[in-house]
């Protein structure tokens, strides 16, 4: 058995154009998140998920430089797209971590792993963290299920649907316990310019050349107000904006 980390990104966002590139503390933010999930004890390789389109290009050599390996597949199909990444580098058990959450923590990575390994699940997903803190995992077997029978091509956002509102899979949604984790008022995903601010100043009062730990910045934010007021609401404008159709779908993915 084999399992990666997926990361799915692409360059052509709207709302943050070349987000993923966006530089913080040195180095871009997508970097960054392969540093963060290469700490992940569990997981045997780090793959950043991409399109063939031209515009995607400038991942190969940021894949190359930090360690992670690439695969280029459907625009705007991403499970076809992980699907075909995890037949291509014969990858059994995958834990997804979207290009827009810089912060993800390997120890949530390793526990989700671990629960997926440990039990019959085809789809596990982790709620109870900020937002863009909850990693969720999956098997290819359920993966090449969904892609062999599902009639839409656009899968770029929501596609948990396929998994969580079928009777053929067996899902487990897991609540983190952790006080000090359980934190979901805190937004750690990458959006706006509000966003990197946020993250911007989260590097710069916490980040010395190695990964910090979830519980670490969660901690380090509720004791800087000022820090979390940066991008806070942005959710319920995301929301409100999707609903009334003025905005698009996940860009980045």
């Amino acid at each position: 058995m084999k399992t990666a980390v997926f990361i799915p990104v692409r360059l052509a966002s709207e709302r943050l154009p070349q987000k993923a590139l966006s530089m913080v503390a040195g180095k871009p933010v997508l970097e960054h998140l392969v540093e963060r999930m290469r700490q992940a004890a569990s997981i045997d390789q780090v793959v950043v998920c991409t399109t063939t389109l031209p515009d995607d290009d400038p991942l190969e050599a940021l894949c190359a430089r930090s360690g992670a390996a690439i695969f280029r597949g459907s625009n705007e199909d991403l499970l076809q797209r992980y699907c075909d990444a995890a037949k291509a580098l014969s990858v059994t058990h995958i834990v997804n971590c979207d290009g827009d959450d810089i912060l993800m923590d390997a120890e949530q990575v390793d526990k989700i792993h671990a629960f997926l390994h440990e039990t019959d699940c085809d789809y596990v997903r982790l709620e109870g963290l900020p937002l863009g803190a909850n990693p969720l995992a999956l098997t290819r077997d359920a993966l090449e299920r969904v892609c062999a029978r599902k009639n839409q091509r656009d899968t770029a956002t929501g596609w948990g649907i396929y998994f969580e509102q079928s009777d053929d899979f067996k899902v487990q949604v897991l609540q983190e316990a952790d006080p000090a984790l359980c934190h979901p008022d805190i937004r750690m995903t990458l959006d706006y310019p509000e966003d990197l601010a946020f993250f911007t100043a989260v590097y710069e009062g916490l980040y010395r050349g190695m990964p910090v730990r979830m519980r670490d910045i969660i901690a380090w934010v509720n004791s800087h107000p000022e820090v979390k007021a940066l991008n806070a609401g942005l959710s319920e404008i995301y929301v409100a904006h999707f609903n009334s159709g003025q905005e698009g779908i996940q860009d980045d993915v």
